[in-house]
């Protein structure tokens, strides 16, 4: 039909029923149309849900640490009205700070930025449930041989998400809200932090089904072949992701925190707005396929209590790589990643749990750079 190269509806639905109580309905509804062979349009909402597993619903409680930057209700100088990150005795004495304490100037801080946690599993829990709309087309113009462009919108809220609340989101809501205070508990010299995880010397932070999560971006896929006379084929690939909001509520009425381009604090590992893979790889007529790959990583801002912000810049690695089919049975390969051995970014020590060697290693290249060399053989 004229504008009906193609029409496909998808519908699906599930109930479940899970042996520890609760019942469930997932469901989408997908749909795809092809005006003509250069353009097509999709689109989809769906409904999931997860089950808290075995680990959440049963692993017994027991201490650690989780890292926080700094102890809030510390003062440097006792005669100030306040303490360094701004808070008031009365603030403070919601969670636990006493007026003895708070006269020799507040809880000590760690050294080590590292303060008690008594976590573990909750019979409680319910299923997490999520909500996704996305919608976006795909471009293949005739005009262009080869060429193919995709943009798409994603819109994600997850409501209930299982996972342990943030400690640190705790204790502020507690001296900030008079919240969730019933879920501190101050030791030995109110430090949070002096002896071992207890009941009574840590903040309690079992899973728990969190207020919400909810994501908002747009990804653009650029893919291109050509020739390249009696020299082979090309193929270029560009893939860019936009995160225009990342929002997070770490349990009710605890507030949302906006993350996108922020790390630190309750946000946690960076949350990258703005990303961009570009990637060139040449077929040659000698069996070997040669790539170069461009990674660019936005800058991060720090979520900080006070004193100035340590923000990450923006980064960019390059890769290159080759492989050599030798024969039918045996290639070879060799390469090198960030090719001009950028150093990662450094953090301070406490900025939030998932740092390591004060950078992130999931998110930054943190070994520098990194060559490698293999071959396969197959018989």
């Amino acid at each position: 039909m004229t504008l009906v190269e193609s029409l496909t509806l998808d519908l699906g639905y599930r109930y479940s029923d899970y042996s520890f109580g609760p019942t469930t309905d997932t469901y989408k509804f997908a749909g795809n149309w092809a005006l003509n062979e250069g353009v097509k349009l999709r689109a989809s909402f769906q409904r999931a849900v997860r089950a808290p597993n075995v680990v959440e619903l049963f692993e017994p409680l027991g201490g650690g640490l989780f890292a926080m930057q700094r102890e809030p209700c510390f003062r440097a100088d006792p005669t100030q009205t306040l303490s360094d990150s701004g808070y008031s005795f009365e603030q403070c004495a919601r969670s636990g700070v006493t007026q003895a304490t708070w006269d020799r100037g507040g809880p000590d801080g760690n050294p080590a930025n590292q303060y008690n946690q008594l976590a573990g599993g909750t019979l409680d829990l319910e299923p997490e449930e999520a909500d996704t709309v996305s919608f976006g087309g795909v471009w293949t113009p005739s005009f262009i041989d080869g060429l193919s462009v995709s943009v798409d919108y994603y819109d994600i809220e997850v409501e209930g998400a299982i996972q342990s609340p943030d400690e640190e989101a705790i204790l502020l809501g507690c001296i900030e809200r008079n919240e969730q205070c019933d879920r501190v508990s101050r030791g030995l010299g109110e430090t949070l932090w002096l002896g071992n995880a207890t009941p009574d010397n840590s903040i309690f932070a079992p899973y728990s089904n969190i207020g919400f999560l909810a994501v908002e971006g747009v990804d653009v896929e650029v893919n291109y072949n050509f020739d390249v006379g009696n020299l082979g084929t090309v193929n270029i690939a560009n893939i860019t992701g936009f995160v225009d909001s990342f929002e997070q509520e770490d349990f009710p009425g605890a507030g949302v925190v906006q993350c996108a381009g922020i790390y630190g604090g309750t946000c946690g590992l960076p949350v990258i707005d703005f990303q961009n893979r570009f990637q060139a790889t040449w077929a040659t007529p000698w069996n070997v396929t040669a790539n170069l790959t461009w990674r660019h990583i936005g800058g991060a801002d720090q979520k900080f209590q006070s004193g100035e912000p340590n923000n990450i810049p923006s980064y960019d690695y390059f890769d290159v790589s080759a492989t050599w089919d030798v024969t039918d049975w045996g290639q070879v390969r060799l390469g090198i990643n960030n090719l001009l051995d950028e150093e990662p970014p450094l953090v301070g020590n406490g900025t939030t749990a998932r740092e390591n060697g004060n950078t992130y290693p999931g998110v930054y290249d943190a070994l520098g750079q990194y060559m490698f060399a293999g071959f396969t053989v197959q018989f």
